[in-house]
């Protein structure tokens, strides 16, 4: 390493790098964290056989076995700003993925979302509801979730699942 030594005046030193030794330690840590990441493909490659990733940055929850189907034998279901989900007993959360793919089909459905308030009118300041429901899902049709709630005083919770294509609503109650 290349120092070169600088006088102040008084009694102090200081070291300094050159930028071009500076760039070279910077970029070192960055590649030997690039070539762990080599060694970690196989691994990878088992991950990826679970999920895909398609459609920008979207996380697909693979809920059917076999190899990857296309959307038009599928039922797609969308998070939306839904935080967790369950699915025939099958839970994810929307951190870890944001579309459910499944095979078409009658499928239990739960979620569930906190709402935030303000203290006039729920002390705690959040109040978490949630809904389940079976649904019929078609092949080659998206559906999206969703939570929302009234405001003020006697507010109300409403939870929904739409079919993305129309708007039809297939389970729960539409916030009016």
């Amino acid at each position: 390493m290349a120092f070169t030594k600088r006088v102040l005046p008084g009694r102090f030193h200081l070291l300094r790098l050159r930028a071009s030794t500076v760039l070279q330690y910077a970029l070192l840590p960055s590649l030997l964290l690039a070539l762990a990441g080599c060694l970690l493909i196989p691994e990878d490659r088992a991950y990826r056989s679970l999920t895909e990733l398609e459609k920008g940055e979207r996380q697909i929850y693979k809920l059917y076995s076999g190899q990857p189907r296309p959307a038009n034998e599928l039922a797609i279901v969308l998070l939306g700003d839904i935080p967790s989900v369950t699915v025939d007993d099958l839970g994810t959360f929307k951190a870890d993925y944001q579309e459910i793919h499944l095979m078409p089909g009658r499928h239990a459905l739960a979620w569930r979302k906190v709402f935030g308030f303000s203290v006039m009118v729920e002390p705690a300041m959040m109040k978490e509801a949630g809904i389940e429901l079976d649904v019929e899902l078609k092949a080659g049709h998206t559906y999206k979730l969703f939570a929302d709630r009234t405001t003020g005083h006697g507010y109300r919770f409403y939870f929904w699942i739409a079919d993305t294509l129309n708007g039809e609503v297939i389970g729960g109650v539409k916030k009016p």
